[in-house]
């Protein structure tokens, strides 16, 4: 039962990161086009997944989280997730998906299953919070690189609005 409540509280972190990095992209939707901006939220939810998922692997598991393989299995499955979604957006007529906010929330739920699921495959026997720490700061600069990135490479290409 305990290992069971652990794994739910990473989840649920996990979960929660997620839909605060990818719901923060998501009002930019307004000067981006969607089959730019839903792929970048799932991108940008999913390194905040990881990031929540590995710092409660640390605190609630033995040993300490490897962040890396987190972050390469939350990002998969974003890639999974964002191509999926671009497939039914090209069959489907437009203004037929529900909203963006409930769009990018069901994706989150998938990136978080693969992000806490590594979080607990993948655990090393010491804990290194000094580089746990480094690693987040680089993975928090690198969602905002990702995103001012996308966002200017969208305006090149025509892709945003006035």
């Amino acid at each position: 039962m305990r290992e069971f409540l652990k794994r739910s509280g990473i989840l649920v972190v996990s979960l929660l990161g997620g839909n605060l990095g990818g719901l923060l992209v998501i009002p930019f939707g307004l000067v981006v086009v969607e089959f730019v901006i839903f792929p970048l939220a799932f991108a940008v939810g999913a390194l905040f997944a990881a990031i929540g998922a590995g710092w409660v692997g640390n605190l609630l598991a033995p040993g300490g989280s490897r962040f890396l393989p987190i972050v390469a299995i939350s990002e998969i499955a974003a890639a999974v997730v964002a191509v999926a979604l671009l497939v039914v957006m090209a069959r489907t007529p437009p203004g037929t998906l529900p909203s963006p906010l409930f769009v990018v929330a069901l994706g989150m739920i998938l990136i978080a299953l693969g992000a806490s699921w590594a979080a607990w495959r993948f655990r090393s026997p010491e804990r290194y919070m000094g580089r746990d720490a480094t690693i987040t700061l680089g993975l928090v600069g690198l969602a905002v690189l990702l995103f001012v990135a996308t966002l200017f490479v969208a305006s090149l290409f025509g892709l945003t609005g006035p």
